[in-house]
């Protein structure tokens, strides 16, 4: 047992050094922030159960059980005046496939510029991200559907920005003892790159 011990204690040891730090590293962090107050109020735990247009954000599937267009706004007021909005629409073609059209916004006001001994520039700038994505669902049984949302995503801030484009694939699958069950993978994609 101390042989085992020590053994554990020196891989960890060796790991360290090899560890990968990816801080600040991320981008389009927007895109993780939840959308719709019934989700966000169920903990963002939505992916099995979306049945509205905010479906696009959580599991694109979901909008091939929506048999009706469908509009959802969702504005958001955060700290600092950040502004948060996320706009679906859905638009079912026939009896078993959906298509939707969404747009993702964070943006901020104008800030003040501010240089190293020169408080007062009166010069300001601005930035922001925003994602606009189409989706296609399909019930490919009467207990299984899929759907996929491509996306732009563009980051800005002053005259700096950032573009990419990403994905999301999800699946739901109703079994037969009630239960749904629903599987998500969003935001793979590109880079960001100028």
């Amino acid at each position: 047992m101390k042989t085992f011990k020590h053994i554990i204690v020196c891989l960890i040891l060796i790991s360290l050094p090899l560890a990968v730090d990816k801080t600040g590293t991320s981008a389009a962090k927007f895109l993780s922030i939840g959308s719709g107050a019934k989700a966000v109020g169920m903990g963002c735990a939505y992916t099995s159960i979306a049945n509205d247009a905010s479906s696009m954000y959580w599991n694109p599937a979901g909008i091939a059980r929506i048999s009706t267009m469908e509009l959802f706004v969702d504005h958001s007021n955060w700290l600092a005046d950040i502004r948060y909005d996320y706009m679906g629409f859905i638009l079912p073609l026939w009896k078993s496939s959906s298509v939707g059209f969404n747009f993702i916004s964070l943006s901020m006001p104008d800030m003040k510029v501010t240089r190293y001994g020169e408080e007062n520039t009166g010069e300001t700038f601005r930035a922001g991200s925003y994602a606009i994505g189409t989706s296609w669902a399909m019930r490919l049984t009467d207990r299984f559907s899929i759907g996929f949302n491509g996306k732009y995503i563009r980051e800005f801030i002053s005259r700096s920005y950032a573009s990419g484009i990403g994905i999301d694939v999800g699946t739901l699958f109703n079994t037969i003892y009630g239960p749904i069950l629903g599987m998500n993978i969003s935001n793979f994609g590109t880079k960001m790159q100028n």
